[in-house]
């Protein structure tokens, strides 16, 4: 640390200021010290005699080596040396001290803090004055330096927003987008149109904002091929948006529909055809978004169950495509047409149904309803009708009441079954035949009801709801003003409810062959035989031309019991196929049957059952067994198939196996088809269903239409059996 004690340069002193090649800082040094009035002398070297100066200015760019002066004369070495160079200073002496400047060019302040050490009673021998013009030279250096960085960042990070801006900003609206669009989607799925019409605005708007602004950053994301990706989304959005326009009209459309059923009866005749365009034009824009939304919605676990959702509209959609036809066509119906209406119980199960409780003739005239009626079985019961004309493979023994009208349905086919009801009922037709036979099962009314609340009938103030119905069938069935009543109560609601539900309950239960229809005009008919909506038997044809094997399997069972059964029964089904040799193909049916009844329950008990087996025509039964116990006698039947019935029981918390082999011929080709068609009884419930077939060695698969296992030489498939079934396999000989 400086200590600021100087001495008095005395007026006599006489300073030498040595110096060589630094003429601008020998000036200014001579200049100052003139001013104290002292004797100056300058010199470029020591000169041999120094003796008689007090006071040594020796100015240099380095340390002089080799400087011997007496320790009487003070001795100041002026070095000239830029900051940033190293000096190594020698070891002073007590009469020397050491100056540091960067130039030759130094300011007042400098020189005099120069002199001041000079003359200075300072400990200190360095003084340093480069360290604050550096510093200043260094702050100001610094300061540009800082902002010229700082400007360079900025604009830097200016650049990268922006660009940031462009390339990702279209993500702010796109995110929020797609997760409102999916929610809405899911929504709808539901039934909660509330949701969706409450997010519907934003979402527009932010759907509408992420594309606009992916339009500047489009051309970057293309040249890296990326494009895909963003543009799926902004597209997915998009689709939802036009499913949910188009999901909206064909509501509208349906609900005028419904609505119009009112107004049939009414002096304003609604016309059909224009509302049934405009559901067709809403269905088909619907498939159509359909199709494209399950394209673009990513394949994710936790979107499964809205695929699985948005597969099943599309298939009630395809229905709708399929049905219109048929709804388009009753419009174009004769003017005068009847209706029966046959209510049936399925609690216990016919062959084409279930009992039947009660039967309606509905006249129709100009499309309006003139006059309806309706009949228990047992008002209709002729007393000479004969079950044997109905089922003659039916054998007279068999246990349970089945020797009335209601019983009809014991056929396999419901058109025979119709036509048995209409010949016992001709007097009330008078001499008429329905146009149209709708059957509709308890399970059916379940189905339809679901969608209502509950229903009030207005004479006996009974509650109908979906949970109850099959109990009140139960009790009220056999009355002739407990359907009318339903049904009635059904039409006047009919406008409030959900018309896409509804619609989707009517499709379901034909799909499920829960519900049945049968037409006289031959047009109507094929279609709804096509859509297997008809109830009747499938005469087995193969679908394709070429060499194929034709397979055929539908089980029917009759129940004889007299309490509630199939409640309590579950049924499944597999069919394993394999080929003995090129030209023979056998195989094994296993029905199986478990009574889930509880041993005390008043419901339940013992199933007894009637059940049948329809197979191809070709086909040669080889073995039968009962729980692995052969079977000797069984009832057959030869037509246009190969029919088997036997009577068996199935004890509460027990199992009945019945397994049935058979061959039926079958040529194998270069390339041969397999097909086998499988029937749903109507008014059955749900069974499970496997199929096995066991390809030859020297064959492969070539194609089938069914979502089955293959491994190795076998084909698996399990599923439910909740409709009519086509299997079809290609097998093709390898090379």
């Amino acid at each position: 640390m400086l200590r600021h004690v100087s001495e008095i340069v005395r007026s006599d002193e006489r300073i030498l200021i040595v110096g060589k090649k630094v003429p601008q800082l020998m000036s200014l040094l001579s200049a100052r010290l003139e001013q104290y009035d002292v004797a100056i002398q300058k010199a470029d070297a020591l000169p041999p005699s120094y003796t008689r100066f007090q006071r040594i200015f020796f100015l240099a760019s380095k340390p002089p080596s080799d400087l011997y002066i007496p320790s009487a004369i003070k001795v100041i070495v002026v070095l000239i040396k830029p900051h940033g160079k190293v000096i190594s200073i020698p070891p002073t002496k007590k009469n020397m001290k050491f100056i540091l400047i960067s130039s030759e060019n130094i300011t007042d302040d400098e020189l005099t803090q120069l002199l001041w050490f000079s003359v200075s009673m300072s400990s200190e021998t360095t003084l340093d004055l480069r360290t604050k013009r550096l510093r200043l030279r260094e702050r100001s250096a610094v300061k540009s330096k800082t902002s010229s960085i700082f400007l360079r960042r900025r604009v830097s990070r200016a650049f990268m927003l922006i660009f940031m801006a462009v390339c990702f900003g279209y993500l702010v609206p796109l995110v929020p987008s797609t997760l409102m669009h999916i929610s809405m989607l899911d929504a709808s799925l539901k039934n909660n149109y509330v949701q969706v019409a409450q997010l519907r605005p934003m979402s527009s708007f932010l759907t509408n904002a992420s594309a606009i602004l992916f339009i500047p950053a489009r051309p970057l994301y293309s040249l890296f091929s990326v494009s895909l990706f963003p543009e799926s989304f902004i597209q997915l959005n998009t689709h939802i948006e036009n499913y949910l326009e188009a999901t909206r009209n064909l509501a509208q459309a349906e609900q005028r529909l419904l609505q119009s059923f009112n107004a049939s009866s009414s002096s304003s005749f609604p016309n059909y055809k224009q509302i049934l365009a405009q559901i067709d034009k809403a269905n088909n824009q619907t498939h159509d978004y359909l199709e494209r939304i399950i394209t673009n919605l990513p394949n994710h676990p936790s979107l499964e169950s809205l695929h699985t959702g948005l597969k099943n509209k599309e298939l009630v959609s395809d229905k709708i495509t399929k049905a219109l036809p048929i709804a388009t066509s009753f419009t174009n119906s004769p003017a005068n047409q009847i209706l029966m209406l046959l209510v049936v119980n399925n609690a216990r199960v016919r062959g084409s149904g279930g009992v039947i409780d009660s039967v309606g003739i509905i006249k129709i005239r100009d499309h309006r309803i003139i006059s309806s009626q309706f009949f228990s079985a047992k008002q209709l019961e002729p007393k000479d009708f004969n079950l044997e004309t109905v089922a003659p493979i039916l054998v007279s023994d068999t246990p349970g009441e089945i020797n009335m009208l209601n019983d009809a349905t014991t056929s396999v086919d419901l058109y025979d079954a119709q036509n048995k009801i209409v010949e016992n009922i001709s007097s009330i037709l008078q001499g008429e035949r329905p146009t149209t036979t709708l059957l509709i099962t308890t399970t059916a009314l379940q189905n339809i009801l679901s969608v209502f609340p509950a229903l009030q009938l207005n004479d006996n103030r009974e509650i109908i709801t979906s949970e109850n119905i099959s109990i009140k069938q139960q009790l009220y069935g056999s009355d002739p003003i407990f359907f009318p009543a339903v049904l009635d109560r059904i039409s006047q609601t009919l406008g409030t409810v959900d018309p896409s539900a509804f619609l989707s309950a009517i499709i379901t239960s034909l799909n499920e062959k829960q519900l049945a229809i049968l037409s006289r005009q031959p047009d109507i008919q094929k279609m709804l035989d096509g859509l297997y909506w008809s109830g009747k038997t499938i005469a087995p044809k193969c679908i394709s031309s070429s060499n194929c094997i034709n397979d055929y399997l539908f089980s029917v069972d009759q129940d004889l019991s007299s309490r509630k059964g199939p409640a309590y029964i579950q049924k499944s089904e597999s069919k394993s196929v394999r080929f003995i040799n090129s030209t023979t193909l056998e195989s094994t049916v296993r029905i199986l049957w478990k009574n889930e009844s509880p041993l005390s329950a008043t419901q339940g008990g013992n199933y007894q059952i009637y059940t049948q087996l329809l197979l191809p025509q070709t086909s040669k039964v080889t073995q039968i067994t009962k729980n692995n116990v052969l079977v000797e006698e069984v009832d057959t039947l030869t037509g246009q198939y190969n029919i088997l019935g036997l009577y068996l029981e199935v004890s509460p918390r027990q199992a009945t196996e019945l397994s049935i082999t058979y061959t039926m011929p079958a040529r194998l080709r270069d390339s041969t088809n397999y097909q086998l068609i499988t029937q749903k009884q109507i008014g059955s419930f749900t069974s499970n269903f496997s199929f096995d077939l066991i390809v030859p060695e020297t064959y492969e698969l070539n194609s089938k239409n069914i979502d089955a296992v293959v491994n190795s030489q076998r084909i698996s498939y399990n599923d439910i059996l909740n409709t009519d079934k086509l299997f079809f396999v290609v097998l093709k000989k390898k090379d």
